[in-house]
């Protein structure tokens, strides 16, 4: 903490003379309640210059009540600070009516008797120190908790796509019966492959031949083997545009008669 200069607590020792107290600017009002040091040398300034003129006394209660109180040490202190300030300022007093035309040595001379004054103020005042802040407990246990909900969120995403992904056994072994080869109806050829990879968003397209134009249906399931959509068609491909999340899926062919033609497997990317 910056504490006053030599001028300020000239200033302030002058204004508790002349009865000026409320014409001091508001920082040194302030600094002057939290200071000690610097209410030890105003006060001694104060002494002095109301000894030389006590007849001139119009200091109020409550200019002098704004100084912090001092206990009995302090008190004693203050008196042996007052001594060396006295001393100081006595020959600062003494040099500045006989010299003044030379003021660079007077202000050379108040510089030298303050830093004896703050040598003394230094060596016998204890060092005050601040302990260091520390992160209130409320905000590191509310960033835990945050920092835990999204580690949770993140882990339930990883779970649901590996669920999405999971082969669904029956459908397993359907598809399987169509590995060997193109599966060939009466008329109808399947020429998409058994097992097919698209990319998130990207169309999903499935192809046969189909001569004679026979209607068929196309279903598409889940991995728990629910039907996602059902497509009737004469032609000989379907493309199936809806946006599908990542994940497992399957798809039948069906004639007619309602006869299985084909199953396959359809993995989206995530």
């Amino acid at each position: 903490m910056r504490h006053l200069s030599e001028e300020e607590i000239a200033q302030y020792a002058d204004a508790l003379k002349n009865g000026r107290f409320k014409d001091l600017p508001r920082y040194i009002r302030q600094h002057v309640k939290e200071c000690d040091q610097c209410s030890t040398e105003i006060l001694a300034i104060y002494d002095l210059i109301t000894n030389e003129d006590k007849g001139d006394l119009k200091t109020t209660e409550e200019e002098l009540f704004s100084l912090p109180k001092r206990s009995f040490r302090e008190t004693w202190f203050a008196i042996a600070a007052g001594f060396i300030l006295l001393i100081g300022i006595g020959g600062f007093f003494l040099l500045f009516n006989k010299s003044p035309e030379k003021p660079e040595l007077a202000e050379q001379y108040l510089e030298n008797a303050a830093d004896t004054l703050e040598t003394q103020v230094t060596d016998t005042v204890p060092e005050i120190t601040t302990p260091a802040e520390e992160i209130p407990e409320k905000e590191d246990a509310e960033r835990q908790t945050q920092e835990s909900s999204t580690e949770k969120e993140i882990r339930k995403e990883r779970e649901l796509l590996a669920q999405a992904y999971k082969p669904n056994p029956d459908l397993e072994v359907l598809v399987n019966r169509f590995d060997e080869s193109a599966y060939r109806g009466n008329e109808v050829e399947v020429t998409t492959a058994l097992h097919i990879t698209v990319k998130r968003g990207q169309n999903i397209k499935l192809t046969w031949k189909n001569p004679a134009q026979e209607e068929l249906t196309v279903e598409l399931l889940n991995n728990n083997g629910e039907r996602l959509l059902e497509k009737y068609t004469l032609k000989e491909k379907v493309s199936i545009e809806k946006r599908i999340a990542p994940g497992l899926y399957y798809w039948k062919l069906y004639n007619t008669d309602f006869d299985l033609l084909f199953a396959g497997k359809i993995t989206v990317e995530k």
